[in-house]
């Protein structure tokens, strides 16, 4: 049954990426990750060793177990910088990170042909409808998307032990997630086939297949990817049963699972309560339109991002260093055991 619902879900991926992309060169690819879904690994796959990279380029706040965000226009400038550094002031990026997009910026201008695309990974990002509202069509068709979805238990389980990050809350990370996965069709709906799903439950045991359907993503050779992801393949019994079903405890998976933001998530993608086990939906369902209730959660999760706005603009603009989103990037080439 498992071998059956991967591949249902391997041939969905390969309907979803076939079609008509354009012959454009691809000159920009983002990883949009709420965090703790290997998307430090996706991005090591995608750099192939020589391309370019801007590595969490904004900044995060967050206020009491609110939703961590920018303001609407600052998140706007942020992307319209990232995708043309022609755009860029100075403040909508991390220093270090517009240092590295004036280089990228200098070498495109002066290179009598088109460079090898720009990977950016972001965790900051979570309602993908500032993708529609900030970007021109144009950058969009340019650019290829690959959005990374995880098991909610997991991803507690891979940010339980660092207590100091700003997103250490159940709640908080069951908001994310179910932002993330019901503003899914907001990103189809403008990029179409040039995004890829990566469900980690599904990914992580066939990493060959996910480089491949990357590969096919950004068209370029799947060899390109196949050692790095070869070389990352962990063995099924590291998999399963994934390792939150020892580390967490049960009042811990009972908090997630009745969660409503994290209860909506498992619905929408298709993990099950009370099992490690799921029904994981196909890239067209996760695509297409919202019920009614989850049109209902995705405008009260938006409403309390707009009321963090709110209360962000009338404090300092240094906040205490608590407050700031902080991630830790592993350079090792496996999967991220932590999971």
């Amino acid at each position: 049954m498992r071998l059956l619902l991967l591949l249902h879900l391997s041939l969905s991926i390969a309907v979803h990426l076939r079609g008509t992309l354009e012959t454009e060169p691809v000159k920009l690819v983002h990883v949009l990750s709420m965090g703790r879904e290997a998307s430090c690994w996706v991005m090591d796959l995608l750099k192939n060793t020589s391309h370019a990279s801007i590595f969490e380029p904004l900044g995060g706040l967050v206020e009491g177990s609110q939703i961590p965000r920018h303001s609407q226009s600052s998140t706007d400038a942020a992307l319209q910088c990232l995708y043309d550094c022609h755009n860029c002031t100075g403040s909508e990026v991390r220093k270090d990170s517009l240092e590295e997009l004036q280089q990228f910026c200098q070498d495109a201008d002066d290179s009598e042909s088109s460079l090898p695309y720009l990977v950016v990974k972001t965790t900051r990002i979570v309602d993908h409808a500032a993708i529609s509202r900030a970007l021109p069509q144009s950058y969009v068709d340019s650019s290829r998307f690959i959005v990374l979805l995880r098991d909610p238990r997991g991803v507690w389980a891979s940010t339980k032990p660092y207590t100091s990050w700003a997103i250490h809350h159940i709640d908080l990370v069951c908001q994310l997630l179910a932002l993330q996965a019901l503003s899914l069709p907001d990103l189809a709906a403008v990029a179409g086939n040039r995004v890829l799903l990566g469900v980690y439950e599904n990914w992580t045991e066939d990493t060959v297949s996910f480089a491949q359907d990357a590969a096919r993503l950004l068209g370029v050779d799947a060899d390109s990817f196949a050692d790095f992801a070869k070389a990352s393949q962990r063995p099924s019994e590291e998999l399963m049963p994934p390792s939150w079903v020892n580390t967490l405890e049960a009042s811990e998976i009972e908090e997630i699972e009745t969660n409503a933001n994290c209860q909506s998530y498992m619905a929408r993608v298709g993990y099950t309560t009370k099992s490690w086990k799921s029904a994981l939906k196909s890239p067209s369902e996760l695509f297409g339109p919202l019920s009614e209730p989850e049109k209902l959660r995705l405008a009260e999760l938006r409403s309390l991002q707009a009321a963090l706005t709110q209360t962000l603009t009338d404090q300092a603009t240094e906040l205490p260093e608590p407050w700031k989103l902080e991630f830790q990037r592993s350079r090792a080439n496996r999967v991220p055991s932590a999971s």
